[in-house]
């Protein structure tokens, strides 16, 4: 039902979720595993049909369109 992946984030770095629309509720829950000084490790569970993405990939991927 809820998949998992967990992501390492530093200041400044996001990630982007999508959510299809739906007639039922969709839920998203974000756990942070760990912090350091620079860095939080983050675990987010969600339905296998929304879309997780690093900021920095969906930039990249709307630059390569732009080309």
């Amino acid at each position: 039902m809820h998949s998992g992946l967990i992501l390492s984030r530093t200041k400044d770095e996001g990630i982007t979720i999508k959510v299809p629309p739906s007639d039922t509720e969709t839920i998203v829950h974000v756990t942070t595993l760990s912090c350091t000084h620079s860095r939080a490790r983050l675990r987010i569970a969600a339905p296998h049909n929304t879309s997780i993405i690093r900021d920095e990939i969906l930039k990249s991927s709307k630059e390569g369109d732009a080309a």
